[in-house]
């Protein structure tokens, strides 16, 4: 069954609001660092990067204290690997812009999601409701969005 998502941001805010189907939550992200927290329904999970040009992103489930995951960011390209439980899963930008992009595995599309072209606002379609790619796939967007706006 699809999922419609909408989650919302303000230009100088740096807090992803997450709503949609019955869902409430937020990913904050720190300004300095490419760590964050998320929230969706009862799932708590942080986000910690470390590495320059290999960014590599340990996420730990809040309430176990526990790395469930980790996201392996191509400083070069818009795309990125998210390893959860020996299961890879692929990010990847579907336009120049980062206004569209996709979380997907060898068999089929989990998430796609469509950004207004200020990155204010957006859409996500999801095949199979995951809390944990929906923080995980926005996570990455701002990840990408940040280090495009480094190197401009």
């Amino acid at each position: 069954m699809k999922t419609e998502i909408e989650w919302t941001k303000g230009i100088f805010n740096n807090t992803y609001q997450i709503r949609g189907d019955g869902l409430s939550g937020h990913l904050k992200v720190n300004t300095f660092t490419f760590a964050a927290t998320g929230e969706l329904g009862e799932h708590h999970y942080s986000f910690k990067t470390k590495g320059f040009f290999k960014k590599r992103t340990h996420i730990t489930h809040r309430k176990s204290n526990r790395i469930i995951g980790e996201v392996i960011l191509n400083t070069w390209k818009s795309k990125a690997e998210v390893i959860v439980n020996g299961h890879s899963y692929f990010w990847r930008a579907t336009n120049i812009w980062l206004t569209k992009w996709q979380i997907a595995d060898s068999q089929k599309i989990y998430i796609k999601s469509q950004t207004n072209g200020f990155s204010t606002k957006g859409k996500m379609y999801i095949e199979e409701l995951d809390f944990f790619l929906i923080l995980t796939g926005l996570y990455i967007k701002d990840c990408y969005l940040r280090m495009n706006s480094i190197g401009a």
